[in-house]
């Protein structure tokens, strides 16, 4: 069994890249003047990778990963 380090969301300090504002879901800019880091946009981490994603793209990632568990839970039963 493949144990899956879990997407962390971390804060810009946190940053151990210089990461982009672009989104790496869907490829929007988000520009510093215009966006809010934690209202138009997040950073997230996993092993060593680091990215931007945006808040609607976060959302949609966050519902089909709830609802590929849920439907594993149901085939393991």
């Amino acid at each position: 069994m493949q144990i899956v380090e879990k997407i962390q969301v971390i804060e810009s300090a946190e940053l151990k890249t210089d990461a982009d504002l672009v989104c790496s879901h869907c490829g929007k800019d988000h520009y510093p003047i215009e966006s809010v880091e934690g209202v138009d946009y997040v950073f997230e981490k996993q092993k060593s990778e680091e990215w931007c994603i945006c808040i609607p793209c976060k959302k949609k990632c966050d519902l089909k990963e709830e609802q590929e568990k849920k439907h594993k839970s149901k085939n393991i039963k």
